[in-house]
């Protein structure tokens, strides 16, 4: 394109500056066609931001509709309780209402709250104190009497403890408290779920001794007693007496091992020697002692006969008749010089699984005992074979160390001073150590200590000479596991509720009357009344929401409508057939009745929501109140229907606010009126931006054109003068040219 009128730079042609009067022709040939197209655009526009205006508006009033579209956006209370204080004179009882409740009156009063079983350790002496000498085994725990978990513990320390037990997830719950003491500072406590019928009780498999804290309680003077709940032991069992750094029960010796005479599953009695525990000669017992002292002991091993009519190759069961075993108990199996039970091995310990009072299945490890993963027994062995049971851990006589008096058990978990007594077990005792007899430890490491015959021999280092190594069934009892009785029992919540007796297994309690949730807090010094009133506060503001929504959006119709209206957005849509329809259906849902009136409501302005002359809502204060006083179910029916979640899908009587939201849903639903305006309107605007482009093509050629024919034109009049300007050279050159007479 020629931008440059060189003709006309050079003083040449016609003398007029062609370019600026060819671009006066274009911008004159152009500006209609581009200014009715502009005009066609700003219009598009216009309406786009009017629509935009009124989707904003329907969108306000849908917002303000669905916040009254349900039952529940009704059910508001205020809740109220006087009386009814523990005796400490603090509320003992919370309440709360949802959407379900009603109005009401209620008189509570609370006789005892809902508990859970609660067991509390012994002292250790860390978090990693090692457990049965370090070896895995099975926590057994029995819910509600009925269901029993097996546990397996594979790392033998509290905090192993705690982990699998928490990660079991079956209603118990453990954790580990510091108490801060100098020694046995750390406790395991175990916790259940509130309810009486969630008691729970605890056994250990696998670690082949008990340990039973016994307080003052449970000692009895007058017959020379001690509970010990399901004790385990029979007459002739060891048991050693741990006073635990307290007042030693007066007629024992702190830190001595003693012989058990069994009275019941409950209760036994102590002799100081096996004789007198076979003859019923039980120690005098004159003082009680302390409540964290300890007895530990180990239960005698039964050995019983197993026929090949005993085991079940197609369960993989072994029946022993009132065996007493627990899952994880250790059981060693002595094939008797006969046909080994296939599947087994003669001498090899196995760990017990628990099918039932009289039948067992076994497993290699205490994890798999646990895991219920047990050995395929796939022959039924000799008449001879036995099952020996539960065993401890035993201290092999390699692990006897002649040369330096020290015994290695890994992970002994041992601290210098612990009472440990020694079980020869039937076998040759180690020498320099007696059978049944306590003794102080020495530790040397984690895996090793040495033994001392006093405390105090313990703490200066003065161990015993250890010349034998014993035999290889021997064993030490320690601590072990030491709990003691419930701290708290389950129980269940009792209360009385309007007269009406009641117990809960739980502490919070909705189900007694309905939308109502009681937290029970504590027991009442007297009975407490709770008053439920509804609360229309909420309502009211929402209503009078809706109203300033309606007003809000027929001033904006009205703004857009009036072509006499001023502003930037003043008679846009004037005259527009769908921005009048729109409004009128807006109109009728105020002013019609509602699908699902009320006994005396009908209309909203029943309940004075009143349309005015002009077409807006006004609030009529006195009707309003009397309505949210006296007629409130009426409002909440004639609105919402009495439902909840209700859908836009279908017909049904929906409600005031259920029905504006179906047509409100129609207007700004993609493929409504008001999207289908807009998308009409960006469409023409694409429409009359393309026919912009192509005028600019045009204008352009139609500019070329013009340029290209006064440039020739220019050209040809220049020829013409130069043709004028020879021709008169030649005539003045002519002889006979008379121009200078």
């Amino acid at each position: 394109m020629v931008t440059t009128d060189f003709l006309g730079a050079l003083d040449a042609g016609s003398g007029l500056n062609s370019k600026n009067l060819v671009e006066a022709l274009v911008s004159a040939e152009r500006a209609p066609r581009e200014s009715r197209l502009n005009t066609k655009i700003a219009d598009s526009e216009a309406e786009i931001s009017a629509f935009g205006l009124v989707k904003s508006s329907l969108q306000t009033l849908e917002s303000a509709f669905d916040s009254l579209n349900d039952k529940a956006d009704f059910e508001n209370f205020t809740v109220r309780a006087t009386g009814g204080l523990s005796s400490s004179n603090e509320a003992a009882f919370s309440i709360s209402a949802d959407e379900t409740a009603s109005a009401g009156t209620h008189d509570i009063a609370i006789s005892s709250l809902a508990t859970a079983d609660r067991f509390i350790s012994a002292g250790y002496h860390s978090t990693s104190s090692s457990i049965n000498g370090g070896t895995p085994f099975v926590l057994n725990v029995t819910v509600g009497g009925t269901t029993t978990n097996s546990i397996s513990v594979l790392t033998a320390t509290p905090q192993g403890i705690v982990d699998a037990v928490n990660t079991a997830d079956i209603g118990v719950t453990a954790s580990l408290i510091d108490t801060g003491a100098s020694t046995s500072r750390y406790k395991l406590v175990f916790s259940g779920t509130e309810g009486a019928a969630n008691a729970f009780t605890f056994t250990a498999g696998g670690v082949g001794e008990t340990s039973s804290i016994v307080g003052t309680g449970d000692i009895s003077t007058s017959n020379d007693t001690l509970t010990i709940a399901s004790h385990g032991f029979v007459t002739g069992d060891i048991l050693t007496y741990d006073s635990a750094g307290g007042t030693a029960i007066a007629g024992l010796s702190d830190a001595t091992a003693y012989h058990v005479i069994r009275v019941d599953d409950n209760t036994i009695k102590l002799a100081s020697s096996s004789s007198n525990a076979s003859s019923g000669t039980q120690i005098d017992l004159t003082g009680t002692g302390n409540d964290a002292q300890i007895f530990v002991g180990t239960r005698s091993a039964s050995s019983s006969t197993v026929t090949t009519s005993n085991v079940s190759t197609t369960a993989s069961t072994v029946t022993i008749s009132g065996h007493g075993y627990v899952t994880g108990d250790r059981l060693t199996y002595d094939a008797s010089s006969g046909t080994a039970l296939a599947g087994l091995t003669d001498g090899t310990t196995y760990f017990a699984i628990r099918v039932d009072d009289n039948t067992v299945k076994l497993a290699t490890t205490a994890a798999n005992a646990a895991a219920g993963t047990n050995i395929t027994l796939t022959g039924t062995g000799n008449d001879s074979q036995k099952f020996s049971g539960p065993q401890p851990p035993k201290v092999a006589t390699g692990s006897v160390s002649t040369a330096n008096d020290r015994i290695t058990m890994t992970g002994h978990g041992y601290v210098t001073g612990d009472v440990i007594t020694y079980r020869a077990n039937g076998g040759t005792a180690m020498a320099g150590l007696t059978d049944a007899t306590a003794y102080h430890v020495i530790r040397i490491s984690d895996d090793t200590f040495k033994l001392a015959a006093t405390s105090a021999d313990a703490f200066a280092g003065t161990s015993l000479t250890i010349s034998g190594t014993g035999n290889s069934a021997q064993f030490f009892t320690g601590r072990g596991i030491a709990f003691n009785p419930r701290s708290v029992s389950a129980s269940d919540a009792a209360l009385t509720v309007n007269g009406i007796d009641i117990t809960r297994s739980t502490n919070s309690i909705s189900d007694v009357i309905t939308g109502i949730t009681i937290d029970l807090l504590d027991t009442t010094n007297s009975v407490g009344t709770v008053s439920i009133t509804t609360d229309s506060t909420q309502v009211e503001t929402k209503l009078r929401a809706l109203v300033t929504a309606f007003n809000s959006a027929i001033t904006t119709f009205d703004t857009l409508s009036d072509p006499d209206a001023t502003g930037e957005n003043g008679g846009i849509l004037s005259g527009d057939s769908s921005l009048r329809s729109i409004e009128n259906k807006i109109k009728d849902l105020f002013i019609k009745a509602s699908s699902t009136p009320g006994t005396s409501l009908s209309y909203l302005s029943d309940m004075g929501i009143e349309m005015t002359r002009s077409g807006v809502l006004e609030i009529n204060e006195t009707a309003l109140a009397t309505a949210l006083t006296s007629n409130y179910a009426d409002i909440r029916k004639m609105i919402s229907a009495d439902t909840d979640n209700q859908t836009t899908i279908g017909t049904a009587s929906r409600g005031v606010a259920g029905d504006a939201l179906v047509i409100l849903d129609e207007f700004l639903s993609s493929t409504g009126i008001l999207e289908s305006r807009i998308t009409n309107n960006e469409t023409r605007i694409a429409d009359y931006k393309e026919d912009l482009s192509e005028l600019d093509t045009r204008m352009q050629a139609i500019y070329e054109r013009y340029l290209r024919q006064f440039t020739a034109m220019e050209k040809a009049i220049d020829e013409m003068n130069s043709m004028r300007d020879y021709l008169k050279q030649q005539i003045d050159a002519l002889p006979f040219n008379n121009r200078d007479k």
